[in-house]
């Protein structure tokens, strides 16, 4: 990432409007104050939403991209597709990113870095259940012993130039989105960084994965899914995004599972 670079700052959200409001404003007074020599463009990407998500970001001046198809990866994918910038800010819409710590992020990236992952060190209390909690550490720990990389978290606050995303292929379009990023980028062999960041309870409505089981079971199914899918193709001497589409996996889950 150079000087004077665009950074799309992209924000899935599905129903958010008790948090969008705010979590814009924290966005807006980030990027007023940030020391970076970088341009920036806001979009959020309404995931199907039936609230008054859209309208809202839409009363704060920021591009408002419609992704009628559930799944967050298909959301996060969309507003790829919608943006210009040389790098990619995910951050999502339920306040609970302390948006500041995204500057360091964007530094890695400017010293090099491909990849940069928020690593939900300070984690208050509430803020992860403890389903998350778990197969957040369930799939860290096959990452790092089916491969050895060094994988810390699958959090969701990340930034990665373009160049770099364009390499990686991306499939899924649901809940295994950032774990194939991380994958894909370490089989790619780009520079990937970890970087502490703040997490706290999301300011308001319930989470889409930790909230409910159907959204844990969804969300187990595609990252495990996932990680069988990159064991399989490894086997074979496979590059993960010629064989499978988004769907496949959850096949390759089952034959994992059982």
């Amino acid at each position: 990432m150079k000087p004077n670079h665009l950074v799309s700052i992209i924000i899935p959200a599905h129903n958010e409007a008790n948090c969008i409001g705010l979590v814009l404003v924290q966005i807006l007074k980030f990027v007023a104050r940030c020391n970076l020599p970088l341009r920036w463009e806001l979009l959020v990407v309404d995931n199907g939403s039936t609230d008054s998500t859209a309208a809202i970001a839409r009363q704060h001046g920021v591009k408002v991209i419609r992704a009628p198809k559930l799944g967050y990866g298909e959301a996060c994918w969309q507003g790829v597709q919608a943006s210009r910038g040389e790098v990619l800010l995910f951050v999502d819409g339920d306040g609970a990113v302390a948006i500041d710590d995204s500057w360091n992020l964007l530094v890695a990236l400017m010293q090099g870095a491909d990849l940069a992952i928020g690593v939900r060190t300070y984690a208050e209390p509430g803020s992860m259940t403890t389903a998350q909690r778990f197969g957040n550490q369930l799939a860290c720990t096959l990452m790092r012993t089916l491969w050895g990389y060094p994988v810390q978290d699958l959090g969701p606050l990340r930034a990665i130039t373009r160049h770099a995303f364009d390499q990686l292929h991306m499939v899924d379009r649901d809940f295994g989105w950032t774990i194939e990023m991380q994958l894909s980028a370490y089989r790619a062999q780009l520079c990937v960084v970890e970087v502490p960041v703040r997490w706290r309870a999301r300011l308001g409505g319930h989470s889409k994965i930790g909230g409910t089981v159907l959204g844990v079971l969804r969300a187990g199914r595609d990252i495990i899914g996932m990680l069988a899918r990159f064991w399989w193709q490894q086997r074979r001497g496979v590059k993960p995004h010629l064989l499978l589409d988004q769907n496949q996996h959850h096949i390759f889950f089952l034959f994992f599972y059982f």
